[in-house]
């Protein structure tokens, strides 16, 4: 499935969908020269443990 029509207020930051687990970025600019069914994207990084439930005890002594 191919664009049609290529955004030019929405910035590429702006232009996220989410496809279950993953989610692609498109650019305006990559839409005119490619096929956007093609673009394989990775997994995300993100901070599970980062939010501790216990980062006010004293247990981290």
């Amino acid at each position: 499935m191919a664009f049609c029509l290529i955004p030019k207020i929405l910035n590429s930051v702006y232009v996220v969908m989410i496809f279950s687990k993953m989610r692609a970025v498109i650019e305006a600019k990559m839409a005119k020269f490619t096929d956007i069914k093609h673009i394989i994207t990775t997994k995300g990084i993100r901070v599970h443990y980062a939010i501790r439930l216990n980062f006010l005890s004293d247990n981290w002594q």
